[in-house]
C-alpha cells in the first residue's frame, strides 16, 4: 500500500465543500487531511464524518502564521481551495507541491469576484468553471482544466449547484493523479483577460430596464437568500425569478404587460392578479 498523500483543504461552507463531504471517505482512502482552514459551520460537519486527527484553523484573514507553523511540520503537501474567501499568501502557497484553485469563471476572461453573474448578464453560451495552480496573482495560476455548462436558462444558483458536483470529481481526480505519482500537465494563462472587483452597486445592476436585460438578469440573480432583479413601477419594485408567472404570463409577456401599465392599474384598484 502506497503512502497517503498529506493534503490541506481551505474552505467556506457551500455547495463546493458540501459536496466534498459526501466524499471524505473516499478520499481518506488516499489521503491524510492534517489541515482544515474553514468556518465554524463546515467545521461541525467536517469533524462528524472525517475522525482522524486533523488541525482546524478558522478562515480568517490574519491567520497566516498558525498556517505556516501546521504546514513546516509536514512535507510532501498538496492543498485545495474551495470557495474560499482570503487571499492566500505566498508564504502558504510555496509551502506546497500543488495548491489548487476552483473557480465558477472562466480564467482569465472573469478573473476576480461573482463569475457566474457576470458570464449571465454577457450572455454567454457556456459558462465556464476553471481548476488552477494557484500563484501570489488572484486568479492568474496555471490552468489545469476548464468545465462547460450550457447556459439554457438556467440560474446563478443552478449553475452554481452543477459546477459544484464536476468540481468534486475533479478533485478526487487530481488526488489520485498525485497518489498514483502521474504527471499533472498545466497550461499558462497567455491573455491578462478581466478581474472584477468585489466592490459592485447591486442595487444598479439589477434593476431591469430594458427588454434585452429581462432575462439574463433574472437569472443571473435568482439566488435564494438574495435580493432578485426587479424592474420599478414609479418607487416600487417588482421581482422577476425564473418560475414567477402572473395571470399565465412568461417572463417576456410580463414586461409587454408592464409597458401597457396593466399590472401597475390592478395592483393600485386592489384586485387579485391571477
Amino acid at each position: 500500500m502506497k503512502n497517503k498523500i498529506n493534503i490541506a483543504l481551505f474552505v467556506e461552507d457551500g455547495f463546493c465543500s458540501n459536496y466534498l463531504l459526501s466524499k471524505i471517505n473516499t478520499l481518506g482512502k488516499k489521503t491524510n487531511i492534517f489541515l482544515l482552514v474553514s468556518n465554524d459551520s463546515f467545521k461541525k460537519k467536517f469533524t462528524k464524518i472525517y475522525k482522524k486527527k486533523s488541525f482546524w484553523i478558522k478562515n480568517t484573514k490574519n491567520n497566516e502564521k498558525k498556517i505556516l507553523q501546521v504546514i513546516n511540520t509536514k512535507k510532501n503537501l498538496y492543498a485545495f481551495s474551495l470557495q474560499y474567501r482570503w487571499k492566500i499568501s505566498k508564504k502558504i502557497i510555496n509551502s506546497f507541491d500543488y495548491f489548487f484553485n476552483f473557480h465558477f469563471g472562466d480564467i482569465p476572461k472573469y478573473r476576480g469576484h461573482y463569475p457566474i453573474i457576470y458570464s449571465l448578464l454577457n450572455k454567454e453560451k457556456f459558462v465556464t468553471g476553471t481548476i488552477h495552480n494557484i500563484n501570489n496573482k488572484l486568479d492568474n495560476g496555471k490552468i489545469y482544466k476548464k468545465i462547460f455548462i450550457k447556459n439554457n436558462i438556467k440560474t446563478n444558483y443552478e449553475i452554481e449547484k452543477i459546477m459544484s458536483k464536476k468540481f468534486t470529481q475533479i478533485l478526487i481526480e487530481l488526488v489520485n493523479k498525485i497518489f498514483k505519482k502521474k504527471k499533472i500537465k498545466l497550461k499558462n494563462i497567455k491573455k491578462k483577460g478581466k478581474f472584477y472587483s468585489i466592490k459592485v452597486n447591486f442595487n444598479k445592476l439589477k434593476e431591469i430596464k430594458t427588454m434585452k436585460e429581462l432575462k439574463s438578469k433574472t437569472l443571473a440573480f435568482d439566488y435564494p437568500g438574495h435580493e432578485p432583479a426587479f424592474f420599478k413601477i414609479n418607487k416600487l419594485k417588482v421581482y422577476t425569478l425564473k418560475n414567477l408567472k402572473w395571470k399565465n404570463l412568461y417572463m417576456e409577456q410580463l414586461l409587454n404587460y408592464i409597458k401597457k401599465v396593466q399590472i401597475f392599474k390592478l395592483w393600485k384598484s386592489g384586485k387579485k392578479l391571477v
